[in-house]
């Protein structure tokens, strides 16, 4: 069963330990699926038989999402950006909050792609204390890249990773899926593309733009 689109807006960007109380309390509320713990009464992540059933729902996602990692398909625009930022010689690094099991079989389908990024950094990253929307991330990518915030460019689907890229102080790009509304992002973004391909370098100060890839 795919997750209603009104959930998975609000799980975008997160880390597991994050999205997993989001969706078990909607389970609860809108499925009336009973749980050994009401979510809305426990809210503290101290607590041991919290996290312990969020772990194991992180874990079980993950099973089921590896399997399907071999199957993503990468946004339109995406390798021929990678490819152009490549070309010109532009670090680039992914700060992903997914688990690093799950990006290495993501990479068994895009590895051109991936031989161009330099730096991965995952959610469960022993350097990233904090997930999305908190800056952790972005800051530990921009170190491994030898950057300062200041000098890096990050593109964004959610509103979270949104808020991650710029509360680290980068510049942000925001690409937001086409059901999303744009409105919240105009407080966290620089640029708000409805495609990679809209992508001009130019503003940057980088050579490039992606009107010329489609040509």
């Amino acid at each position: 069963m795919l997750l209603p689109w009104e959930l998975k807006r609000l799980t975008l960007g997160l880390r597991g330990s994050d999205w997993v109380p989001i969706v078990l309390t909607y389970a609860q509320s809108h499925w009336r699926v009973e749980l050994s713990l009401d979510w809305n009464d426990c809210n503290t992540y101290d607590n041991y038989d919290r996290r312990a059933m969020i772990d194991v729902f992180w874990k079980a996602w993950e099973v089921r999402l590896n399997e399907l990692c071999a199957d993503v398909v990468a946004c339109p625009g995406a390798l021929e950006l990678v490819e152009r930022l490549s070309a010109v010689n532009i670090p680039m690094a992914i700060a992903t909050s997914s688990r690093l099991d799950s990006v290495r079989k993501k990479m068994l389908k895009h590895e051109t792609m991936f031989q161009s990024i330099q730096v991965i950094v995952t959610g469960d990253d022993p350097n990233v204390a904090n997930g999305k929307p908190a800056p952790d991330i972005y800051l530990e990518a921009a170190k491994r890249l030898g950057a300062h915030p200041s000098e890096c460019l990050v593109f964004e689907d959610a509103i979270t990773g949104a808020q991650s890229g710029k509360s680290a102080g980068c510049y942000v790009v925001a690409v937001p899926d086409y059901r999303m509304e744009k409105d919240p992002f105009l407080s966290v973004s620089d640029e708000i593309l409805d495609s990679m391909w809209q992508f001009s370098g130019e503003r940057w100060g980088i050579p490039f733009n992606m009107k010329e890839a489609r040509r």
